[in-house]
């Protein structure tokens, strides 16, 4: 997990280039797991398979303390092995505060900002897990949705929530997008209420969308099913 650290070794800004390892089945504390040859901003686009990690986007600062910008680069790492971290897939646009999802074959970023334009980008990019090539645009969310978060069905990923461009209006709408095809992206439901900087979790059929603000700090765990277009229901 990658992201902010107060630590000042790890550079400027408290930027951390850490990815940290804990296990499921234990209460044990973290550990370090691998450290990335850059040090990326908050919330960059976390995606996975079942053996390998991808950071998408996101902001970095290069070690001699100048903020080097958006980050226009997914970076790989194995859950088998540590300290394997490497180049993948270049990105089209900044994405700062988005939201990543995963089929089989793919993964997909969406939303956040970027530091040049489109400042608040609503392109949904797709790259593949097999391959080094270039990101290509998939789909559009139709608006800006920064501090977002997204999670993956099998066969769609969910936007839910965040803030439009300026941070004017907190979002609701959970904006879904199917991995097979191109322009599909529909609406599916709404969260219980606005907010942002929610954290995104999948089960088989429905998704959750736990904590946020808008306002003061949620503690709410939304939850809503996939196959339905319904308001989410406060789980815990």
């Amino acid at each position: 997990i990658a992201g902010s650290d107060s630590a000042p070794a790890e550079g400027p800004n408290g930027f951390s280039g850490k990815i940290n390892k804990f296990a499921f089945a234990s209460s044990s504390n973290a550990t370090l797991h691998a450290t990335l040859d850059y040090r990326t901003g908050y919330n960059a686009g976390g995606i996975n398979t079942p053996y390998d990690g991808y950071i998408a986007g996101g902001y970095n600062s290069i070690p001699n303390g100048a903020n080097q910008g958006d980050r226009l680069i997914t970076k790989k790492f194995s859950f088998a092995s540590s300290n394997t971290t490497s180049n993948h897939a270049s990105l089209l646009h900044g994405h700062l505060a988005c939201g990543g999802a995963s089929s089989e074959t793919d993964g997909f970023i969406n939303g956040g900002q970027a530091s040049s334009a489109p400042t608040h980008p609503t392109n949904i990019e797709k790259f593949s897990f097999s391959s080094t090539n270039t990101a290509t645009n998939h789909d559009d969310l139709g608006t800006t949705h920064y501090v977002t978060s997204t999670c993956s069905s099998q066969t769609h990923a969910h936007c839910m929530g965040g803030t439009v461009q300026g941070g004017s209006t907190t979002l609701a709408g959970i904006i879904t997008t199917a991995f097979a095809s191109q322009n599909t992206s529909g609406t599916n439901g709404n969260l219980s209420a606005t907010k942002y900087g929610h954290s995104p979790h999948s089960s088989w059929t429905h998704g959750y969308a736990s904590g946020g603000y808008n306002g003061g700090y949620l503690r709410q765990i939304d939850k809503f099913a996939f196959a339905s277009n319904t308001t989410a229901a406060d789980h815990g």
